[in-house]
């Protein structure tokens, strides 16, 4: 496991952007009520990523090649925690989907009800309509809310080998004293990574 949680983005505007605010934002509804049009809202999260070295790029194709990483000890202070991955169909994921349901479907949900704080760490792999939904690869580990942040909880920073120069200046004209993180390209050969992470005594 990667002591390190890991946030893309798919821009160099979005990456500034999250250096500008010291937040990374929760845009993304997520988990076991996350289309409900009541509970929606409360269910909105940063997503994050335990994610091995040799899966980066993969993460990186899907979600962008831009980002921050934090250590996981800082963001668990923030209650970052693992979703809870329970196979479409398993008999543990058809009990909670009945009290799920029951609470959110059947009745008009609570919006007090502390079971609205787990949802959103819980997701349900499987087949839908034909289409296999499986993301357990990406180790998620989400953040409910936004994520606000010291630029000294950064160890590292994500982008495109071409835009290190670009992501230098930007941080150095919002963030300055603070030190540049480390710069790596997800999309490197892992040999490139991991040297660089051993260089820099990630």
């Amino acid at each position: 496991m990667s002591e390190y949680l890991v946030h893309l983005t798919d821009s160099l505007a979005s990456l500034a952007s999250i250096f500008r605010s010291g937040t990374v934002e929760a845009r993304t509804a997520y988990g076991a009520v996350c289309k409900h049009e009541a509970l929606r809202e409360s269910q909105r999260v940063v997503c994050l990523s335990e994610i091995p070295l040799d899966h980066l790029s993969r993460l990186a194709e899907k979600h962008g090649s831009y980002g921050v990483a934090f250590r996981k000890t800082t963001l668990r202070d923030h209650g970052a925690t693992p979703v809870w991955y329970l196979e479409r169909g398993n008999p543990v994921q058809q009990h909670l989907f009945e009290m799920v349901r029951e609470a959110a479907y059947r009745n008009q949900p609570d919006l007090k009800d502390a079971l609205w704080q787990v949802t959103p760490f819980i997701d349900y792999p499987g087949v839908y309509r034909d289409r296999e939904f499986k993301w357990e690869w990406e180790r998620e580990w989400p953040v409910l809310g936004n994520l606000r942040f010291e630029s000294e909880a950064v160890p590292f920073v994500f982008a495109p080998q071409s835009d290190h120069d670009d992501v230098r200046r930007r941080w150095s004209q919002m963030l300055s004293p603070s030190p540049l993180p480390v710069l790596l390209d997800a999309k490197w050969p892992l040999p490139l990574i991991q040297e660089v992470a051993e260089r820099e005594e990630l």
